[in-house]
């Protein structure tokens, strides 16, 4: 599944980018969660999986939520301001939030190969964005 979003997501982020710059942001971004949310909707109701929030979940998920939002009205707002191949490089650096917080906050632990490629990662940021 993760190299089948990584491609999958790789095309939204092109998509994103050609009609970004032609439309207003938040039309924009309503119709992108909108479509996104039905999608997501058919796909469960298709699995057939019960609903149920186990262990209190259901404030952490809303809160992913509303992040999700700001987060993809903030890509699709720089999108339409700057270059393409820039833009997704920066953006997609939130792999490095990710392994930051699972570390810090879930005792994930750091191998060096996850830290070879942190460092990496902050690399070619530096590379393709200066």
């Amino acid at each position: 599944y993760g190299i089948f979003a990584l491609v999958v997501l790789g095309i939204v982020n092109f998509l994103v980018k050609l009609v970004s710059s032609k439309m207003p942001v938040p039309l924009f971004a309503v119709v992108y969660l909108g479509v996104a949310f039905a999608t997501v909707l058919v796909l469960f109701l298709m699995n057939r999986s019960p609903i149920s929030f186990p262990q209190n979940t259901l404030p952490i998920t809303l809160i992913a939520c509303i992040i999700l939002g700001v987060g993809l009205f903030s890509v699709a707002t720089a999108f339409s301001l700057g270059l393409g191949s820039k833009v997704v490089t920066v953006v997609n650096m939130n792999t490095l939030v990710t392994v930051l917080l699972l570390v810090l906050l879930l005792g994930e632990k750091l191998t060096p190969k996850i830290g070879a490629g942190i460092l990496f990662a902050l690399i070619s940021l530096y590379l393709l964005t200066s």
